[in-house]
């Protein structure tokens, strides 16, 4: 055995014997004590040992050493280990206390999101975890945010289902060209605004930004500057986006009496594909001249 080993196996008698000093924190590998800790059988919820109960006794006492407690927890949810962290829970660490030293400023809730390990952030969500805090990190993540980078739908869902603000969510969406995303927040009722259709149209797919077209309000959809992006996308040699982007500030313009619906029809309805596209976006006509000017073209096709 390794004079650090002695030393760590020591420290851990001291943490379950009586509360840790400053020098013993400043000494300690958290990570190799949380390993002799979540290795050691005795530790285990259903063992009839007493070890666990001592430990979750002996929390409590880290109340006044937060960090040391924050660090134990980020590792066992870093290692998936759900008993872990029920017991540390019970014992009392902090579930809503941010970890600076080996997560960055991300709280027990956001590292979970991050491991995609779904059974201990329902135990977080379960134990009062907030849902809705950010991180203390530049970017200011949320749960959600990080549930959406990752594209785990599953535990997006359950997120949204637990009340997660959804402000910003589609642009974050756009921004990764998540969909599924973009549809589950759509059925839990939120919508895009125009900064997310802004992004779909720098950096998604057509059928992204289709999509969140027809659920966007109207009023967000003509503020979105589609010139300007088509030209970004005619940059990017992104000919198919450039296009399509096209096709809609045309359509505002014929809705707004600017392009003639001659001309329009004739470059956007010449064929049942693009009419069908004209079709799904004409609720964006609130004044009614557009449509009424289409459904006569619409019954001459059929």
């Amino acid at each position: 055995m390794t004079n650090t080993k002695q030393i760590i196996i020591t420290l851990m008698i001291l943490a379950l014997s009586g509360p840790l000093t400053n020098f013993a924190m400043e000494k300690v590998d958290a990570k190799e004590l949380y390993q002799l800790l979540a290795n050691d059988d005795q530790y285990h919820l259903d063992s009839p040992s007493s070890k666990a109960t001592t430990l979750k006794k002996r929390m409590r006492s880290y109340k006044r050493e937060k960090e040391l407690c924050s660090r134990f927890l980020t590792l066992a949810i870093e290692t998936n280990n759900l008993k872990m962290v029920e017991i540390l829970l019970d014992g009392g660490a902090e579930i809503n206390w941010p970890n600076y030293e080996i997560a960055n400023g991300f709280l027990p809730i956001h590292t979970a999101c991050m491991y995609n390990v779904i059974d201990i952030v329902k135990l977080l969500v379960n134990r009062g975890a907030n849902i809705n805090l950010k991180t203390r990190t530049e970017e200011r993540l949320t749960p959600l945010f990080i549930s959406i980078f990752k594209g785990n739908t599953e535990l997006l869902e359950l997120l949204l289902k637990n009340k997660a603000q959804t402000k910003h969510a589609f642009e974050i969406a756009a921004h990764t060209n998540n969909l599924e995303a973009a549809k589950l927040l759509v059925q839990y009722d939120a919508t895009p605004n125009k900064e997310s259709i802004g992004i779909a149209a720098a950096d998604a797919d057509i059928e992204f930004i289709e999509y969140i077209l027809e659920h966007a309000e109207i009023s967000e959809c003509r503020k979105v500057p589609y010139k300007k992006y088509y030209e970004q996308a005619i940059n990017k040699k992104r000919g198919d986006m450039a296009n399509y982007l096209l096709f809609i500030s045309n359509l505002y313009n014929a809705i707004d009496g600017t392009m003639p619906f001659e001309l329009f029809a004739k470059s956007y309805l010449s064929t049942k594909k693009k009419s069908l596209r004209v079709q799904k976006l004409l609720r964006l006509d609130t004044k009614g001249d557009f449509t009424n000017a289409f459904q006569p073209w619409l019954k001459s096709k059929k």
